[in-house]
């Protein structure tokens, strides 16, 4: 390849990586959603071996067949974190859950808005997308039993007012220490 080359993947790199602010945060979440899950899992299988026992001696053939299509499922869950930007009616975004997994899906808006039609960014719009995506990690670490157990696809946005102002804080806050570790890194330098 020639340099340009070279340059022209390395920009279309860093170009789409800008669809993933907060990118450390959620890989950060992802790793905790792990450790939670292994806890979840193990309190679900224990239920699930219970239903079993109960729907057998009741003779419910398909009760019996989707339970143990749950402890499949759930024996091979694993628990990335993803984000995935979709056509919303709203600029927001909800955790929802897909399986027996959580997904951060983000309004297209928050994404195409980010950036002016120069191609510069709109610092307002970057703002804005970042804190969306921090409030919901925020869900997603703060409300990962309660997103679990829901059964609509409305996930987050269905959880009650005191989770939306808890997700909100932990926005905030998220969004606070990461100004403080970019102003740090500035301070060393290159």
């Amino acid at each position: 390849m020639t340099r340009k080359e070279v340059e022209s993947v390395a920009e279309s790199v860093h170009d789409d990586s800008l669809n993933f602010h907060m990118g450390n945060a959620i890989f950060a979440c992802g790793m905790m959603l792990q450790k939670k899950y292994a806890a979840y899992k193990e309190d679900r299988k224990q239920q699930i071996s219970k239903e079993l026992k109960s729907a057998y001696r009741r003779g419910e053939n398909a009760i019996v067949r989707d339970l143990l299509v749950e402890q499949k499922t759930i024996e091979q869950a694993r628990f990335p974190l993803f984000i995935e930007y979709v056509v919303m009616g709203t600029d927001g975004g909800r955790v929802i859950k897909a399986g027996n997994q959580l997904i951060i899906s983000l309004s297209d808006k928050l994404s195409t808005n980010s950036r002016n039609k120069d191609g510069t960014y709109n610092k307002s719009s970057v703002k804005k997308l970042r804190y969306v995506t921090a409030h919901e990690i925020g869900h997603a670490v703060l409300h990962t039993d309660e997103l679990l157990k829901t059964g609509s696809l409305q996930g987050s946005c269905d959880l009650k007012k005191e989770r939306e102002e808890e997700a909100g804080y932990f926005a905030s806050k998220l969004l606070e220490l990461r100004s403080e570790r970019i102003k740090r890194l500035g301070e060393i330098g290159d």
